[in-house]
């Protein structure tokens, strides 16, 4: 791949050279063949959710579930991608990829019901319902509990590590004649985050109901996860996005749980909320960083144009 994307010259001073300022692809996605650099990316995550589900085990609080959906959704969006590149077997599926998926969703309903509570008393809901939403939570809390338990973190977590360190192998020799198993992870990557980015910019242009943002939402966050995990970019925009939309749909949650018995109190503050979230999201909804790559700036003297060769 060439190196040099844009360059520019300048200079920053009379008496000096004048100076070329080159943005370049780092050199470790540049030379990293893809199948080494996937392996090494999805291993790392195996830390961080092994690490999450071990405190899970000992204290499931709202923040510790917070905490471990994060590093289970930053690992999934990853595995989204190596699945597409024949990572995924079904036996490993069964074994792991099943599990794994079933613990976020129980993660996920008790996140929700300790969102409804946090909102409900914000809102300003009865001490009846807000009662009736901490028994639903305890619930979720319980069933929480009973799938780490089962789940066996350790145990789990370490044949994830060995099917993974394994599986380059095999992929190497069943990879067909026309694939490049040595095509650096910058270009091989970038087609994924290529057609994560062309999912979001459909889903933002007609994205107008609840069930349309909540979408485009979760297409923003792989999308996030993805440039944050294989490329190192964090980007505020897109966190602010997803913060927008993720209110929204916890507000929209809100109104549903409410249906008919929603006071007029509440909901004039639910709706105000609404709209100034939707408003929030208007002014950036047609500016996402489609596009943002990571590339390494260095500045050197340029070569002298007024310079003579051999006669």
């Amino acid at each position: 791949m060439a190196a040099v994307a844009i360059e520019k010259s300048g200079s920053s001073g009379p008496d000096e050279f004048p100076m070329r300022s080159t943005m370049t692809i780092p050199t470790h996605l540049d030379e990293t063949p893809w199948l080494e650099f996937e392996q090494a990316t999805v291993l790392a995550l195996c830390e961080s959710v092994e690490k999450e589900l071990n405190k899970l085990m000992d204290k499931a609080s709202a923040k510790q579930v917070h905490d471990t959906r994060v590093a289970l959704r930053r690992w999934f969006s990853v595995w989204w991608v190596l699945k597409q590149d024949h990572w995924q077997s079904k036996k490993f599926k069964r074994q792991a990829i099943t599990r794994l998926r079933r613990l976020l969703r129980t993660l996920g309903s008790l996140r929700d019901w300790d969102v409804n509570i946090a909102l409900g008393e914000e809102l300003g809901c009865s001490k009846e319902i807000l009662k009736s939403w901490d028994r639903e939570r305890d619930v979720a809390r319980d069933t929480v509990k009973k799938t780490i338990k089962s789940l066996n973190p350790g145990s789990l977590m370490r044949r994830v590590r060995k099917y993974l360190k394994r599986r380059p192998a095999r992929l190497k020799a069943k990879l067909p004649e026309t694939a490049e198993p040595m095509e650096s992870a910058y270009n091989h990557i970038d087609g994924f985050i290529l057609a994560q980015e062309e999912t979001v910019r459909e889903l933002e242009m007609r994205a107008h109901t609840p069930e349309e943002l909540h979408e485009l939402r979760l297409g923003v966050k792989r999308w996030r996860y993805l440039l944050t995990e294989f490329f190192g970019l964090t980007n505020l925009q897109l966190v602010r996005t997803q913060q927008i939309l993720g209110k929204l749909h916890d507000l929209d949650r809100i109104k549903d749980l409410l249906a008919y018995n929603c006071p007029d109190e509440v909901g004039t503050k639910l709706e105000a909320q609404r709209r100034q979230l939707l408003q929030d999201f208007s002014l950036i909804r047609e500016s996402l960083p489609y596009g943002l790559r990571p590339l390494l700036v260095s500045v050197a003297p340029a070569a002298s144009s007024g310079a003579s060769g051999p006669d």
